[in-house]
């Protein structure tokens, strides 16, 4: 229990961050809430406002979290890269749009760990 309680003070300061401050460094929190979620066995949803490529980028690297603290996969950046762009997510995109690359999303826009792949939009 202590761990949960810490990752949900790290969460709750990552939100309580100045909101002047930039997105791309208070994305922190999602990581911190879903490790504590998992902890207690809670329920929960990774989704994004039209549930395409944001979903994606979060899903992924939470697998990727996943298979370093439960199977000590190291690099969980490469780890998400990785699934990104060998995943079904392209896939399912050329056949739904004719292109290979995701298409939502603005990378400046993004923290590092949540940026598709270069060369992948």
């Amino acid at each position: 229990m202590q761990e949960v309680a810490e990752l949900l003070h790290t969460a709750q300061e990552h939100l309580d961050m100045s909101p002047h401050s930039k997105m791309k460094e208070s994305s922190t929190w999602i990581l911190a809430v879903n490790r504590a979620a998992r902890l207690v066995g809670a329920g929960r949803v990774t989704t994004c406002k039209d549930g395409m490529d944001l979903t994606s980028m979060a899903t992924t690297l939470e697998f990727a979290t996943l298979l370093r603290d439960n199977h000590k996969v190291p690099g969980v950046e490469d780890v998400a890269t990785t699934f990104r762009l060998r995943g079904v997510r392209l896939d399912n995109i050329l056949k739904n749009t004719f292109q290979r690359q995701f298409t939502t999303l603005v990378r400046e826009n993004l923290s590092k760990k949540y940026q598709p792949p270069r060369g992948s939009n």
